[in-house]
């Protein structure tokens, strides 16, 4: 009995959040490490989705492209990307290193933001675009760039710093190319960034308080089921007429009364075909 009481204690001594880089951490690499895994794993469906859409949308702008634009450096880029997307994908489902995969995943997500970038400055130089047209496309750049980061497995200050600069950089050289003051795209720049910046840091703060709940929770499961399977006798739990928990006694029962109904079946087959045979 104190075996299982010092378990308990040592499994009790949660890992603590704390703030590193203004995001939250576990102060235990273990467990930080399991949450990590958690989270891809759950993440799992959306980040198929999300590449399958990037495929499309890519598909979608080499279409839009050739409509207004015959640049051959255009067609290129936009052909590699889509092959990048499903080499990411394929490496994505065989690898099992989590900090590799989670990369793999922001690396897969902002292809498009790149797409749009090249999509942007191809236009630039077609006068038969319209301007609406290509500051929509400064739109659409701001805005996905965001969003990747947004529904990453992982929050990384200084990612979001190096996009948010090359951002800016885009803007301005677009301006520039295009002798327009597109000015007004740098304070929703700066507004968009910090906003998707303090979601994901609240919704990472949620995901792992959530997450050090359940273990909690587990824990305790585990420790009770231990002590239980410990006892002599048997233990049968029901919630009104929902069995909830019963020890390995009673599976063992189960199981060794379950094998000698079969036997007892067979035998009874085994001697009424007898019977039927010599009658």
């Amino acid at each position: 009995m104190e075996n299982i009481n010092l378990s308990y204690e040592k499994e009790n001594l949660s890992p603590e959040i704390k703030m590193k880089y203004m995001t939250p951490i576990f102060n235990d690499p273990f467990f930080e490490r399991d949450y990590l895994s958690d989270v891809i794993q759950k993440g799992k469906t959306l980040f198929y989705f999300y590449s399958i859409i990037i495929i499309l949308v890519n598909i979608g702008l080499l279409i839009y492209g050739c409509f207004y634009t015959s640049n051959k450096a255009f067609y290129i880029s936009l052909g590699t990307f889509i092959g990048v997307n499903i080499l990411l994908i394929i490496v994505h489902s065989r690898i099992d290193s989590l900090i590799p995969k989670s990369y793999l995943q922001i690396t897969n997500y902002l292809t498009i933001w790149i797409s749009l970038i090249v999509t942007l400055f191809c236009f630039i130089f077609e006068e038969n675009i319209l301007e609406t047209k290509k500051t929509r496309l400064i739109s659409l750049i701001i805005l996905i760039k965001n969003f990747s980061l947004l529904i990453w497995s992982r929050t990384n200050i200084f990612l979001w710093i190096t996009f948010f600069f090359i951002n800016l950089a885009v803007i301005l050289s677009s301006s520039f190319l295009m002798k327009d003051h597109i000015f007004e795209d740098i304070t929703v720049e700066i507004i968009t960034c910090v906003a998707s910046f303090g979601m994901r840091n609240y919704y990472d703060y949620a995901l792992r308080n959530s997450f050090l709940e359940i273990n909690k929770f587990k824990s305790k499961f585990e420790y009770s089921e231990k002590l239980i399977n410990s006892m002599s006798g048997l233990h049968i739990t029901f919630s009104g007429n929902r069995l909830v928990f019963m020890n390995d006694n009673v599976k063992s029962l189960l199981l060794k009364m379950n094998k000698s109904d079969k036997l007892r079946s067979k035998i009874f087959i085994f001697i009424f075909i007898l019977i039927f045979f010599n009658y």
